[in-house]
């Protein structure tokens, strides 16, 4: 069984795109569907990680980092095949240059 781990910054992520959409547009019972949406995906990448393809960078895919989506989001995540862990990284709005956000947030890990 693959074991999920959540990054701090993803709990963030998600919280800020829910009450963004709760809050500010109005629409609890969209914020709600995004949160069961994310639910489903997840467990779709538990049941089959490797599903989803590396993402279309050249450092961030030799970091392992995969991509789905999720309405008009993406979510990021790691699969670890050996240790079957799931790290889910960042859930980022769809228009958002992730790249920058992504390599930043691994650069900020190395330093």
């Amino acid at each position: 069984m693959n074991i999920i781990e959540p990054s701090k910054q993803i709990y963030t992520d998600i919280d800020s795109c829910y009450s963004y959409i709760k809050e500010s547009l109005l629409e609890p019972d969209t914020a709600l569907n995004l949160l069961l949406s994310i639910d489903k995906k997840v467990k779709q990448i538990i049941f089959v990680p490797e599903a989803y393809p590396l993402v279309n960078n050249r450092y961030l895919a030799s970091q392992g980092v995969r991509a789905s989506n999720v309405k008009k989001y993406t979510l990021f995540y790691r699969f670890n095949a050996k240790n079957k862990v799931i790290e889910l990284l960042r859930f980022l709005p769809g228009g958002m240059d992730w790249a920058k956000v992504l390599t930043n947030d691994f650069k900020d890990d190395e330093g």
